[in-house]
């Protein structure tokens, strides 16, 4: 028998483009070398955005220039990450979004979080005290407009996403058991869960690698596209009906079978994988 992955290929081989907004990027610390680290006052580049480091503030409002910001793989038991994560620790990186790539409307941003304080804030050259907070999902944070953008944060204070929403020219954050991967800026393109710009295979294999998992709602890297916090149908639904939508990463010709077709290879997809 043909595996699921054939079998959805063939079934969505039919969407045809009807799209052309895209995430404008994603930045996804794969293109540094494993070990990259950096300390107060250096920076690095990570899809084209600049990440400078800057002095950390303790719970007790303490500061301190000593922490570094490294590339690592995600610690064994985390379930978290793509490869390689962001590790701030005890150092807080600013995300130049306007410097480099422009202002954004949109911008998320996946964490894990062990424990200790973090700190936080947006558009920092237009003023304002660094958010010092327990974690994430603080009031100071969850549900807050900080310097014109809105922020909401899902999932828990261990593991959770945050949504920016507003002109964001900056994102400074930083804490001491904290790792972040997978932060997309720019207009979203829905189904579209690597930020590539395109809904296509490499979408459909996170939404199967991940199928019938429970994951942090809104986790585009994990494949809950929906937001309901559960990689299932609806998550399949949203890639299908998007499919082949925004510009390719390298030119092909794909071919159009019957709705018929399409309707009869979806359903034998799905057929033996169904939300509980």
């Amino acid at each position: 028998m043909m595996n699921s992955r054939l079998l959805a290929g063939a079934a969505i081989a039919a969407i045809t483009l009807i799209q052309s907004n895209s995430y404008a990027g994603v930045i996804d610390f794969e293109d540094l070398s494993l070990g990259t680290s950096a300390n107060v006052g250096a920076s690095m580049t990570s899809g084209g955005v600049d990440i400078d480091m800057q002095s950390y503030l303790w719970s007790s409002g303490t500061s301190t220039s000593s922490g570094h910001a490294d590339i690592i793989t995600a610690w064994s038991g985390t379930s978290f990450g793509n490869n390689q994560v962001f590790y701030p620790n005890n150092i807080n990186a600013v995300f130049d979004l306007a410097g480099t790539v422009g202002q954004q409307a949109v911008v998320t941003i996946p964490y894990h979080d062990g424990g200790g304080n973090v700190n936080f804030l947006v558009n920092p050259a237009l003023g304002g005290s660094i958010i010092n907070v327990g974690d994430f999902t603080d009031a100071a944070i969850d549900g807050a407009t900080i310097n014109g953008v809105s922020v909401s944060v899902s999932g828990t204070y261990r593991n959770g996403v945050i949504t920016l929403t507003g002109p964001i020219d900056q994102v400074l954050i930083g804490g001491q058991e904290v790792l972040l991967d997978d932060i997309y800026w720019g207009d979203s393109l829905n189904g579209d869960l690597n930020g590539d710009g395109y809904v296509g295979l490499d979408d459909l294999d996170i939404i199967l690698n991940n199928w019938n998992k429970h994951v942090v709602s809104g986790n585009l890297a994990y494949g809950d596209v929906s937001g309901d916090g559960f990689v299932g149908l609806d998550d399949l639904d949203i890639v299908l009906n998007n499919w082949n939508n925004g510009t390719p990463p390298t030119p092909s010709a794909i071919p159009e079978p019957a709705s018929g077709l399409l309707f009869v290879l979806a359903s034998m997809c799905v057929a033996r994988r169904s939300k509980p």
